[in-house]
């Protein structure tokens, strides 16, 4: 049977453990496979937080001001972030520039089918249609053509604070037959 539950009160402090501190300085580097053979056991692979205190290339700025502000050289195209939230507030939406009538699929304009599909548009901000999404759909012979459509649509931006933002944009794409 199990022995009484061990006391609250009445507990010893946890033993002290020293760690050694490595003697080798871990190199900062992107680690690369290596066959077994080759592994050096001494070498250490530095953590987060020695690689983020290794600031990389410093070039001096040369000013004569002595500022001691590093400038870090790079190669990297910053490129415009993902999606909007779902939500962007904006003092003017956008607009409609070229509008794109989807394609009827044949199959069912045969079958005498209606229906409506309601896509989510990421309109970036020069007003390209940057990503396409079916929010609801009545039958999903209809959606292809809708993203194809709506993907060849172009907008104003939308605007706040007098600069162009990207946004969501929702918008029906209905499939009705001329009946006559």
């Amino acid at each position: 049977s199990l022995g009484p539950p061990p006391s609250i009160t009445n507990t010893s402090a946890a033993p002290a453990i020293s760690v050694a501190a490595p003697t080798v300085k871990p190199s900062v580097g992107i680690p690369v496979p290596v066959p077994d053979a080759e592994i050096n056991p001494e070498q250490t692979i530095a953590t987060q937080t020695e690689m983020a205190a290794d600031v990389g290339p410093v070039v001096d700025a040369g000013d004569g001001g002595g500022g001691g502000v590093p400038v870090i050289e790079s190669d990297i195209k910053i490129e415009e972030d993902g999606p909007p939230p779902d939500f962007v507030a904006f003092e003017k939406a956008p607009e409609v520039v070229k509008s794109v009538t989807p394609k009827y699929p044949e199959l069912a304009r045969r079958a005498g089918m209606e229906g409506t599909v309601f896509v989510r548009v990421w309109v970036d901000k020069e007003g390209k249609v940057r990503k396409v999404e079916i929010q609801k759909s009545d039958a999903e012979i209809f959606n292809q053509p809708a993203i194809e459509a709506a993907e060849q649509m172009v907008f104003t931006p939308a605007v706040q604070g007098g600069s162009p933002v990207s946004v969501w944009v929702a918008m029906p794409f209905k499939f009705k037959l001329n009946t006559k």
